[in-house]
Parts: C-alpha cells; structure tokens; sequence
C-alpha cells in the first residue's frame, strides 16, 4: 500500500474537520454555562453567619452548578472560607447571590467547564495587596 500525498492531505482535513467539531460543541456547553449562570433561579435564601465554603455549597447544590473556590488566591484578597456570610439574597439568580456576596471585595468569577464556575481574586489586586 502507497500513501500518497493526497491522502495526507484528506486525513489533515478529517482531522481538522473532528477537531472543529469538537471545538465547537466544548464552546456551545461553555455558553450553556454562562447562560445558566446569569439566568439560574432559585426560591429567595438569607445566609446568617454562615461560613463561605457552606453557603458557596449550598448555592452550588441548589443551582446545579460546580463552584470551585480558589482559595489561595482569595486569601490573597482578604477572603478565607472560614469568612461568615449574612446575607438575604431575595433573587434567586446565582450572578446576582454572587454579586452580593463579594460586593466588597475584588473577585472574578468565571466559567471554567460545563456546569462548572470558578471563583478567584483578581490577580492585578493580589499584586497590590501583597506590595
């Protein structure tokens, strides 16, 4: 059998053509993500010293979403899991409960993954903080 330089050419656009295809499906599930993250709701909730790892676990379960806490990062910017959550969070969606819950302090949230968000202190505020 003789590989001939057409066939090289036909598996470089199969291979490009799988790659594209799975490009785009992992993009399409990152917006799902972000989509259900600006528009996930759930019943009215009120945290009361609750500490920070618990609540972001209860809000994970609740919207069906993974919350992954950088914690290294956050203790950079003043946040530790042991820090106590008040809260009376009236709308149910997650951009918003995040929104308040941070409101203090400078944090990123962003999405990482299929149902999945990740929580870190900014990086420029880290480098402020720790000059």
């Amino acid at each position: 059998m003789k590989i001939t330089l057409r066939d090289l050419l036909w598996l470089c656009v199969v291979a490009a053509l799988v790659f594209a295809l799975w490009r785009e499906k992992r993009h399409s599930q990152m917006l799902a993500t972000e989509v259900r993250y600006h528009t996930s709701a759930i019943p009215p909730v009120a945290f009361v010293e609750t500490p920070l790892g618990d609540a972001m676990h209860f809000l994970s379960v609740k919207h069906g979403m993974t919350i992954d806490m950088d914690w290294p990062s956050l203790a950079k910017v003043g946040i530790k899991p042991d820090y106590k959550v008040t809260q009376n969070l009236a709308d149910g969606s997650l951009t918003w409960a995040m929104e308040r819950i941070f409101h203090n302090y400078e944090v990123e949230v962003k999405t990482v993954g299929p149902n999945s968000i990740r929580v870190s202190g900014r990086p420029e505020v880290a480098a402020k903080v720790q000059k």
